[in-house]
């Protein structure tokens, strides 16, 4: 199936009945006109998951197609990731696993929403693979949206007044002693409506996932587990998930909004190297969820929690 645009000649073709489309006819890497960026745009929320292939981009045309789009948060400063030579926007994706007859650093990789555990979690995110293996080390796309929207009407509308809890995880630490123990001193805890309403669209996505949801609020350590499984069910269902298979000059980008994601935990198995893959991300500063009632996220510990409130009610 081609959707081609009425505004230039971009190819929009879907990958599955919901989620991702890949973009052809338009290089990432030049300076991209206001009817391009519209078009990238409108199929960005349509699918939740774009992208193109065989493009040519650095870290500064990376940069430039990202601003386009909102504005580029500074890149954590994690010890498997940034490698203080690129700018500081531009996280440098590092997948680095012992051999497979080596002990492994405990990890467990699950559905996650990037910055869920924060008052205003990124809007929109993009990776760029420069190289990579021929095969492993895909990524799962979950929609979010269909996810809610295919739930029984009395389910949605218990979930939408239900809000959770979440945290970073420790075990993403990935054995970081140093940070595992500045998360235990001062963790980010964040108070998200499990329901949030797209500030772009106005529909209702599940704003929930495995990774950083810890429990329901007003509920029960049981009773959560019980609710909370309910929701990642969803999120599960082969009809709401796109693979992306990863090739050199890949550029992809998602609504961070509306879709969770998991990268199989193959390549480990696969005798990959760190040097195998070449992989650079950006995220965008986000807003704050709202549910459907209208109040929004609440952070309830870290170290700015006061100012991140402050700051959220002027946005």
């Amino acid at each position: 199936m081609s959707l081609v645009s009425e505004r230039r000649a971009i190819e929009v073709l879907p990958q599955t009945g919901f989620t991702g489309a890949e973009i052809r006819g338009v290089d990432l890497s030049a300076p991209l006109e206001d009817d391009t960026v519209a078009t990238l745009r409108d199929a960005l929320v349509r699918w939740k998951v774009i992208f193109a292939r065989n493009q040519q981009l650095d870290d500064a045309t990376h940069l430039a197609l990202l601003r386009r789009f909102g504005e580029p948060l500074p890149a954590p400063g994690e010890s498997h990731g940034g490698d203080g030579a690129r700018p500081a926007e531009i996280f440098s994706v590092r997948y680095d696993y012992p051999s497979p007859d080596e002990e492994a650093v405990p990890h467990i990789q699950q559905w996650h929403i990037d910055g869920a555990n924060t008052l205003a979690p990124a809007s929109i995110v993009s990776i760029r693979v420069d190289a990579t293996r021929v095969y492993g080390g895909d990524t799962n796309f979950s929609n979010l949206a269909t996810a809610y929207e295919t739930l029984p009407a009395k389910l949605r509308a218990f979930a939408d007044g239900l809000r959770t809890i979440n945290r970073y995880p420790p075990h993403l630490t990935r054995g970081d002693a140093e940070r595992l123990r500045a998360l235990e001193q001062n963790p980010v805890i964040t108070e998200h409506p499990l329901v949030r309403v797209h500030p772009e669209t106005g529909e209702r996505t599940l704003f929930v996932e495995p990774t950083h949801a810890l429990e329901v609020v007003g509920l029960t350590p049981r009773q959560s587990r019980y609710i909370l499984d309910i929701f990642f069910d969803e999120i599960n269902k082969p009809e709401h998930i796109f693979r992306l298979r990863w090739h050199e000059g890949t550029v992809a980008l998602w609504d961070n909004r509306a879709v969770a994601h998991y990268a199989p935990n193959d390549l480990r198995h696969l005798g990959h190297r760190p040097e195998d893959r070449r992989a650079y991300r950006i995220s965008l500063r986000g807003e704050v969820p709202v549910s459907p009632d209208g109040r929004p996220s609440r952070q309830l510990r870290g170290a700015n929690a006061d100012d991140e409130l402050k700051g959220a009610a002027g946005r």
